[in-house]
């Protein structure tokens, strides 16, 4: 993989010319502590010192709601084309695009992979930028504090400068040009490099032992942990709709007075009351322990069995979202800390 040195007028310039031909979406401050992935409007808007996003870049791939087709009174079908520009997102965090690597092996799994992310996913392209975690920060006990792939380019802000990792031919082509005019770098970069991600390993403060918990998790199946987390959670589904991997979704068909019809789709959440309602007012999970848990269950141990990896990033924005105080890590902390007692015990 390429490393090449870009500088800070340089930069500036090529996205410029960027945003002329691509739909370039960047991180930018929208409040305290608060920011969004938007449109790009400035140089100077770009905030590249942001720990994370509200929303993740999930919604670009998956949109919170969508037309899946139309019908006409005629009977005429049809399915919404996409934009005739690429969408690129420049300042992706690594958490955020393990994220979405998550979401391409979903997506994927169908009998027939889903045509509407496929067609969006072919389209967008992923420039990656270094960070720095915070106190909520847990991405590097998940193993998803860096990235080898999924990325078409990938910058290393090391103060002083800052270096690009060429991922695929579509971020030579991102480039340019340029890609021929900026120089390789050097050995003193690269152990800038390896410096700067040494002390970012041990900046993180937030851990989480995850060697354990599958078996933690159905052991403790009946716990009485997750009555009280039932009481304590409102079931808003602020940690679902801010993961960068829940995918849970509903779709709904509309008629019109005109005699046509929508069909839409639109994101839903496992802790909502009616996810699990089915035909005849059975519901699955009618109470909110139940809901909670089978959450947690699915982060760690349903997905991580069919796919081989749990669904889980460790981005933080579960703990920051819960109007609650329901620490996710802390959750886990506490089903593993049983298992290895009951192990002593035994």
């Amino acid at each position: 993989m390429r490393v090449l040195r870009i500088n800070g007028p340089l930069l500036r310039e090529w996205l410029e010319e960027l945003s002329q031909w691509t739909d370039l979406h960047v991180p930018v401050r929208a409040g305290k502590d608060v920011h969004r992935l938007e449109p790009y409007t400035s140089f100077d808007r770009i905030d590249l010192g942001y720990t994370r996003t509200i929303l993740p870049p999930k919604k670009f791939l998956f949109p919170p709601e969508e037309t899946l087709m139309t019908w006409e009174a005629d009977g005429t079908c049809s399915v919404p084309g996409l934009p005739e520009r690429q969408t690129v997102l420049f300042g992706v965090h690594p958490c955020d695009i393990n994220g979405i690597r998550i979401l391409d092996t979903f997506f994927a799994s169908f009998a027939s992979p889903d045509y509407y992310y496929q067609r969006r996913r072919q389209g967008l392209r992923i420039v990656g930028v270094s960070c720095l975690p915070d106190e909520l920060c847990f991405c590097k006990s998940m193993n998803a504090e860096n990235v080898l792939s999924g990325f078409d380019l990938f910058l290393h802000d090391l103060g002083d400068r800052m270096l690009v990792s060429l991922g695929t031919l579509e971020g030579d082509l991102l480039l340019g040009e340029r890609v021929d005019t900026l120089q390789e770098a050097s050995e003193e970069d690269l152990r800038a490099l390896m410096d700067f991600t040494a002390r970012r390993r041990s900046a993180f403060t937030l851990e989480l032992d995850v060697s354990i918990l599958p078996q933690a998790i159905k052991l403790h199946q009946s716990d009485p942990i997750w009555e009280r987390l039932g009481e304590q959670c409102l079931t808003c589904g602020a940690c679902s709709l801010g993961c960068p991997t829940c995918t849970c979704f509903d779709i709904t068909d509309t008629n019109n007075i005109e005699g046509g019809a929508r069909r839409s789709r639109r994101w839903d959440a496992c802790l909502y009351r009616d996810f699990a309602r089915v035909a005849g007012d059975h519901n699955f999970r009618p109470l909110r322990s139940q809901r909670v848990q089978n959450r947690y269950y699915h982060k760690q141990v349903g997905f991580a069995e069919a796919f081989g990896m749990p669904s889980c990033v460790g981005c933080g924005r579960c703990i920051r979202m819960c109007p609650t105080g329901i620490h996710f890590v802390e959750v886990f902390k506490s089903l593993g800390s049983r298992f290895l007692e009951g192990a002593g015990d035994g």
